[in-house]
């Protein structure tokens, strides 16, 4: 079955700058869409900020399958780059709870 195929550069432009542009993908995709491709053929420009977006609305939208393709190298490599950066946010605000949590308050002189 194919779903919804958004072709980015028609939707959006040849470079995608802004987290806003998520939410022009998002009023194209319909509630009953089970699969989105998003298409990035001839995307030649990508900010982080954007593809932090697009993980995050990929993330909170469990019901669809979306699939990415036709990302060029530079494209590609600018996802890897923002899950890197969140996956060491993550442990960064992992290590925090764990350091918090094995205080004991009542030690702690007044």
């Amino acid at each position: 079955m194919i779903g919804l195929h958004v072709y980015l550069k028609r939707l959006l432009s040849e470079y995608v700058t802004s987290r806003e542009s998520v939410k022009i993908i998002e009023q194209e995709i319909s509630n009953s869409e089970k699969e989105v491709i998003l298409d990035f053929e001839k995307i030649s420009f990508i900010t982080p900020s954007f593809i932090d977006e697009l993980q995050d609305y990929i993330k909170n939208n469990t019901d669809v399958k979306f699939r990415i393709i036709n990302a060029n190298d530079k494209v590609s490599k600018m996802f890897e780059v923002v899950a890197s950066r969140k996956r060491k946010a993550r442990k960064k605000e992992q290590f925090k709870e764990k350091d918090f949590q094995s205080l004991d308050l009542k030690e702690v002189p007044a």
